[in-house]
């Protein structure tokens, strides 16, 4: 049985605040595969890495300017060029929060292009068809529920996008069947929202290519043998 990815969930947060430089550095150190990361758009067009559409303030990331987001959050956020600088060792799986980072985005990791192992995910569905026909960086589609028929799903999406062949599901909404319908039709999943080791070893007896968590070290000594 193939090892699957360990893809740390917006870097190692238990120490460090997520979808930071130190969280990805703490990741490193912990020597996972990859980092799951998040990229909203700021109202001067700046690409950075935030997971939450509202700020402490209740005001939205994409209405706030930079400089004044750096103020709110008492530091400023790592911008994604940044973050694929300092770590080009990482598989990069690049969630798009929003349609209106999809443009930065692309030209961020452009500058990128064969030089990092990238993929860009997403829950909006119509903006990942657009970057798999802009781009021929990989892209994967997101799920937070339990699809009728992914067999016709996926010739949905074959006949807009041949290069996408990727999913990336929440744990809850998965089971063995949807895991063989989606691998029956040649595609590779990456699972996420997983916590407890009866999660991850459900995941190995599903031959997923990756996982996404918050518990990369667990995850780790499962797959080592370490109990």
């Amino acid at each position: 049985m193939n090892k699957p990815e360990i893809i740390c969930h917006r870097g190692y947060h238990e120490q460090a605040i997520e979808n930071s430089l130190e969280s990805f550095a703490l990741a490193e150190s912990l020597g996972v595969d990859g980092i799951e990361t998040d990229v909203r758009l700021t109202a001067d067009g700046r690409a950075v890495l935030l997971h939450d559409r509202l700020l402490p303030t209740g005001v939205e990331t994409r209405a706030t300017e930079f400089a004044e987001l750096s103020r709110i959050l008492g530091s400023a956020p790592a911008s994604l060029e940044d973050a694929l600088t300092r770590f080009p060792s990482f598989h990069w799986m690049i969630e798009l929060k929003r349609p209106e980072a999809m443009q930065p985005t692309l030209e961020a990791v452009a500058r990128f292009r064969g030089e990092r192992k990238m993929m860009l995910i997403g829950f909006w569905h119509p903006v990942m068809v657009q970057c798999a026909r802009q781009c021929d960086i990989p892209v994967g589609l997101t799920f937070c529920h339990r699809p009728l028929r992914f067999a016709d799903f996926s010739k949905s999406i074959q006949a807009q996008a041949s290069s996408i062949h990727t999913v990336i599901i929440n744990f809850e909404f998965s089971d063995s069947e949807l895991m063989r319908e989606i691998q029956d039709c040649g595609w590779q999943v990456y699972v996420y929202d997983t916590h407890t080791e009866a999660d991850h070893r459900q995941c190995l007896d599903w031959g997923v290519t990756g996982i996404i968590t918050d518990h990369p070290q667990q995850l780790a000594n499962l797959l080592n043998g370490v109990s």
